[in-house]
C-alpha cells in the first residue's frame, strides 16, 4: 500500500506530457518523422522504378517485394544486436543516421533511363550505371536503418514506465498515433511532390523528415534517462581481432556490408536488373556459408562482429 502511494506521489511530482513521461514526446516525434520518411519514400518507389528507371512491372514488384520483406525482417535482427550489445539508444541513433543517408541518397536520381528499339524489333533499356548503383545502395541503407530503429524505439517506449504502470497502454496508444500521422501525411505530400516537381523533391522531403526525427531524438536524450543504455558498456569497449572496439566493429560491419550493395558496373544495364545485384547475392550467400562453417569449428556464441556480417551482409547482398 505504501509502495503504491509512493509510486503515485512520484508520478504526480514528475513533469509529464499529457500525463506521461516527457520522453514519450521525444519518441512520438522521432517515430512520426521516421514513418513519414519511410512511407513517403515507399509511396514513390514503384512509380520511380517504372517511370524513371523503366523497369518492367515484374521487375519493379520484385525489387519492391524484396525491399518490403527485408524492412520487416531486419528489425528482429537489429533488436537482437541492441539487446545483447548496443542498447536501444545507440541502435536507434545508428538506425536514424542510416535512414537519413539512405533517403537523401534516393534523391540522387540521375538521368532517366532510355528505351530503344533495335532493328530486329526488340526493345532495350539503358540505365546510368552509377545512379543505378546509388539507388541500390540507398535501399540497403534504409533497410539497415529500419532494422536498427523500428523495434528498438518501441522498446524504449515500454522502458519509460515501471512494471505495472497503468499509463503504459495509453503511452503506446499515443506513440502509435504518431506512426499513423506520419504515414498518412507522407503518402500524400511526398507522393504529390515527387510526381509534380520531380523525384528528387519527394525523396528529399522524406530525407528532411528523417533528419528532423534524428535531431529531435538526439536533443531529447536527457528526457530518456538511462532506460536504453547498453547492457554492458565495458564489453562494447573491448577490442576485437581487427583492432577496433566491439561497438565500432559493429558500426564498421554495418557500413561495409551496406556498401556491398553498390558494385561498379562497366556498362549500363540493358532491359534487366544490374549484374552487380546478382554478384552481391552470390557474395552474400558465400558469406553466410563461411561464417556458419567458422562457428561449426569453434565453441561459444557468435560475436557481434559475426552477427553484423550475417545480418547485414548476407541479407543486403541478396537485395
Amino acid at each position: 500500500m505504501a509502495e503504491t502511494a509512493a509510486g503515485a506521489g512520484k508520478q504526480t511530482a514528475e513533469k509529464t506530457w499529457f500525463g506521461h513521461p516527457r520522453g514519450l514526446a521525444v519518441l512520438f516525434l522521432t517515430e512520426m518523422w521516421e514513418r513519414f520518411s519511410f512511407y513517403g519514400m515507399r509511396a514513390l518507389l514503384i512509380f520511380y522504378l517504372t517511370k524513371h528507371f523503366l523497369f518492367s512491372d515484374t521487375q519493379s514488384y520484385a525489387i519492391y517485394g524484396a525491399y518490403t520483406a527485408l524492412v520487416y525482417l531486419t528489425p528482429v535482427l537489429g533488436g537482437i544486436l541492441a539487446d545483447r550489445y548496443l542498447g536501444s539508444r545507440k541502435a536507434v541513433t545508428l538506425g536514424a543516421i542510416l535512414l537519413v543517408c539512405g533517403h537523401f541518397g534516393m534523391a540522387f536520381e540521375g538521368p532517366p533511363a532510355v528505351a530503344s528499339v533495335g532493328e530486329d524489333g526488340s526493345e532495350t533499356v539503358a540505365r546510368h550505371p552509377v545512379f543505378t548503383q546509388i539507388f541500390y545502395f540507398s535501399l540497403a541503407l534504409i533497410i539497415c536503418g529500419v532494422g536498427y530503429l523500428k523495434a528498438n524505439i518501441s522498446t524504449i517506449v515500454g522502458a519509460l514506465y515501471e512494471q505495472g504502470d497503468p499509463r503504459r497502454d495509453g503511452g503506446f496508444t499515443i506513440f502509435y498515433m504518431g506512426i499513423n500521422i506520419g504515414a498518412f501525411t507522407a503518402a500524400i505530400v511526398c507522393g504529390w511532390l515527387g510526381e509534380t516537381y520531380g523525384w528528387a523533391y519527394g525523396f528529399g522531403l522524406a530525407g528532411l523528415g528523417m533528419l528532423a526525427g534524428l535531431v529531435i531524438f538526439l536533443r531529447g536524450q536527457h528526457l530518456l534517462g538511462n532506460v536504453a543504455d547498453p547492457p554492458d558498456q565495458r564489453a562494447l569497449e573491448r577490442p576485437t581481432a581487427i583492432g577496433l572496439s566491439l561497438e565500432n566493429t559493429i558500426y564498421a560491419g554495418t557500413a561495409g556490408r551496406s556498401a556491398a550493395g553498390m558494385v561498379p558496373c562497366t556498362k549500363p544495364s540493358v532491359g534487366r536488373l544490374p549484374t552487380g545485384t546478382v554478384r552481391n547475392a552470390d557474395v552474400g550467400r558465400d558469406l553466410v556459408r563461411r561464417v556458419c562453417a567458422m562457428h561449426a569449428r569453434r565453441a561459444g556464441p557468435p560475436s557481434s562482429f559475426d552477427a553484423a556480417h550475417l545480418v547485414f551482409g548476407s541479407l543486403l547482398g541478396v537485395v
